[in-house]
């Protein structure tokens, strides 16, 4: 989701004031910017814009940037899928494996 979704203005200004300090704590652009409380929300708004996009222009991303290019909400974080891990998961008995067939369509049968 990193390398294709960067947060716009829609997205931040559906946020709260709170979530914005956390947001600009979380990608590096609080560093160097003093009270970020004392900011209006357009102003916390505008500075996590120029942070992001400085970010995505550097040809040498600071730490600070590189912290921007790497965030994403955590709603957007999905875990790396390990497809050895599916197929280990696929050979896993079920937890009625135990039940025959005949068992199964015999219930089948008594609930018809």
């Amino acid at each position: 989701m990193r390398n294709h979704w960067k947060p716009d203005r829609a997205f931040l200004s559906r946020r709260n004031k709170e979530q914005l300090i956390e947001i600009a704590k979380a990608n590096g652009a609080a560093e160097g910017r003093g009270c970020l409380a004392s900011y209006k929300k357009s102003e916390l708004v505008e500075a996590l814009l120029f942070h992001d996009t400085h970010a995505r222009l550097a040809a040498s991303p600071t730490p600070e940037q590189r912290k921007a290019l790497e965030w994403c909400p955590e709603a957007m974080l999905f875990p790396a899928l390990d497809p050895d891990a599916r197929e280990a998961d696929r050979d896993e008995p079920f937890e009625d494996d135990d039940v025959s067939d005949d068992e199964c369509a015999h219930d089948l049968r008594e609930a018809a």
